[in-house]
Order: C-alpha cells, then sequence, then structure tokens
C-alpha cells in the first residue's frame, strides 16, 4: 500500500529492479489521501520499493533456513552473455566486500538469543540508479591578457559541491591554483545547464567545463608557441602556473606572461558536451550492524558500510561526503520521519 497524497500514485515499483524473480505474485494499492501531491526527496521511489523487495527477501530467506546473502547473491541479475557484470551492476562484487566490513560471519539468525531487552542483529540490502550527463549543457571560459580565467555555465549549487568541482576542472586543466579561477554560474545568461537532481550534475557539467577549459588553453597554445615552441602548439603543457615545451623546461615562461601576448583580444572558448567523458548508472549495497531495545523500541545503529560506485572521483571529499549524507538521510528516513497528519484537516500534526 503506499500514497502520494492527492491524486498521484505513490510513485515506486516493485520489486526493486536488482534481484530476478522468475515466480512471483504481488499487489499493489495506491491510496488517495486528503493531503499535498508527493514530490521527490533523495532518489524518489527507491528508498520505498528498496525496502520492500528486501523485507521479503529477509523473510523468504528466514522461511527457508538459508543466510540472507547467500539468497540474495543467488538471485542477483545475471551477467551479459560473456559472463561479465554490466559496470552498473556490481552487487555480486561489492556484496562479499561489504559483509567482511560489517562482520557477516557472526551473523545470527532471527530472533536474538541473548539474554535480556537488548537485542542485536545485522542487515544487507542492495541499491541501483542512473542518472547521466545531460548532452545539451553547455560552457565557456574566457582567458583575459591579465591572466584571469573565468568559466560560466548555468548550472547551480545545492549543497552538492558543484562551484568548487567547476573551480577545480580548470585550474587542473590550465596547471593553476584553485584562486586562478573564477567561476560564473546559477544565471539563465550563463551557457545552458540541466537542473541539479537525479545525480547527473556532475556527468553534465564535468565534460564540458573540462572541454571548455581545453579549448581556451590550446587557443592560449597557439598564441605562445612561436616564442617557445617553433609553432609546434602540442609539445606545450600548463602546470605549476607556467606553460612550458613538455621536454625541456629551459623553455618556459608564467601562465601570466604567456597571457600577456594576448594583447587586447582575450579568448572566450564556447565549451559543448562530449561523450565518453562521463557514464551512466551506479550500483552499490548497505549493510547495518542494529541494537533494539524491545521493550522501549529505542533502535541504535552501531555500525553502518556503504560500498558504491563511484566511477572517477572528480573530488574525492564531496563524494565521500555523498556517501556519508546518505546514509545519514538514509536514518534519518528510517527513524523519525513519520507524518502524522489530522484526520479531518489533513494539517501536519
Amino acid at each position: 500500500w503506499g500514497t502520494g497524497g492527492a491524486l498521484q500514485g505513490a510513485g515506486f515499483s516493485i520489486p526493486y529492479p536488482v534481484y530476478v524473480f522468475p515466480n512471483r505474485r504481488q499487489r499493489h494499492r495506491d491510496v488517495w489521501i486528503n493531503a499535498g501531491p508527493q514530490r521527490a526527496f533523495r532518489a524518489p521511489g527507491h528508498p520505498q520499493a528498496c525496502f520492500v523487495t528486501e523485507v521479503v527477501l529477509d523473510e523468504l530467506a528466514d522461511r527457508l533456513k538459508l543466510d540472507p546473502l547467500e539468497l540474495r547473491m543467488r538471485n542477483l541479475q545475471p551477467p551479459d552473455a560473456s559472463g561479465v557484470d554490466q559496470p552498473n551492476r556490481q552487487w555480486r562484487k561489492y556484496f562479499p566486500m561489504a559483509a567482511e566490513k560489517i562482520g557477516w560471519s557472526k551473523r545470527h539468525p532471527p530472533g536474538d538469543a541473548t539474554a535480556g531487552p537488548i537485542k542485536r542483529g545485522l542487515g544487507c540490502a542492495a541499491n541501483i540508479w542512473a542518472g547521466a550527463g545531460n548532452p545539451k549543457t553547455l560552457a565557456s571560459c574566457e582567458i583575459l591578457p591579465d591572466g584571469s580565467v573565468t568559466m560560466r555555465i548555468g548550472t547551480q549549487d545545492i549543497g552538492t559541491g558543484t562551484r568548487t568541482l567547476v573551480t577545480m576542472i580548470p585550474a587542473e586543466t590550465m596547471g593553476l591554483p584553485l584562486d586562478g579561477v573564477k567561476v560564473a554560474i546559477g544565471d539563465t545568461n550563463y551557457p545552458f545547464a540541466p537542473g541539479s537532481g537525479g545525480s547527473i550534475t556532475v556527468g553534465s557539467v564535468s565534460p564540458v567545463v573540462r572541454v571548455a577549459a581545453e579549448g581556451a588553453r590550446n587557443a592560449l597554445f597557439a598564441k605562445v608557441a612561436a616564442k617557445l615552441a617553433g609553432d609546434d602548439v602540442a609539445t606545450l603543457v600548463a602546470r605549476d602556473g607556467r606553460v612550458s615545451v613538455r621536454d625541456d623546461a629551459s623553455k618556459s615562461m608564467t601562465w601570466r606572461d604567456a597571457c600577456k601576448l594576448l594583447g587586447t583580444e582575450p579568448i572566450n572558448f564556447q565549451g559543448t558536451w562530449e561523450k565518453g567523458l562521463s557514464d551512466v548508472g551506479t550500483s552499490g549495497v548497505q549493510f547495518a550492524d542494529v541494537e533494539v531495545d524491545i521493550e522501549t523500541g529505542v533502535t541504535k545503529v552501531k555500525k553502518m558500510v556503504c560500498v558504491q560506485d563511484a566511477g572517477m572521483f572528480v573530488d574525492r571529499l564531496t563524494a565521500q561526503s555523498q556517501c556519508i549524507g546518505g546514509i545519514n538521510m538514509g536514518l534519518g528516513f528510517a527513524h523519525y520521519e513519520h507524518r502524522i497528519l489530522d484526520r479531518n484537516t489533513a494539517q501536519m500534526v
């Protein structure tokens, strides 16, 4: 049973698409209530569908007297024809990794025989998500004769570190410190970028920012090549605040001196999204070590393990923060977020 409020469905489908169920029967009823319509919150529809599916698997494992992890491993989506799991469906690899880290070998069957009201158990679940870069994303990179660099893109930072990302990529591309790049984002006057959500922001923004930064840098190299490399642009590199010939450090000038060669004509390179610099889809697993007081209902999560696809880290700190933040929001979702509405007015109480 599920509700999406007034005139909308619950918005999730079961079973969750991690395991294969060749034989199944299900009933899924939407209930319309006098409340506001559903809204997206952290992978909309996935926590609910995942929860329903994983609980059923645990109950089935208990009836079959099977280790719940073994049941999951037996029923994962099959590999492709070559016997290899798809890159965005790596549960067969991740489940054993997380099981070892949580101490799954010490797990006991449901029903803790330990004396007293405090009971302890282990649980696991898997996830999947799509997410893809938007090929319509654009960016522009400007280099001025005074050496300043500005990256412009219409993306927004809603607390996920997008501004940092848009700074880091051109800084790395041009061999500059982070404070050597100015970032202009979040304005419809800037080149198009999609809305921030659905795990598409990094995959949309990173490729086009890289392309724009490389294009602007290469345009600068074309101005510098005659002085350093005999017009051989391909031998030039930008690093540590200098433009140099790759194999001859003696042929070098500072970034600022290189930019002076622009005279009164700044570089403004318009970058378009390039296929192959980002990918689609991700998967992961999470394990929890949980303690429950069966007299009071107080629940304590002792430990959690998250093993999650990430692709190439553009910023390791914010990638780790995404995992930690997702776990914290999941803990809140599972423990505390219960909406109680007044029966007559539908007002939140």
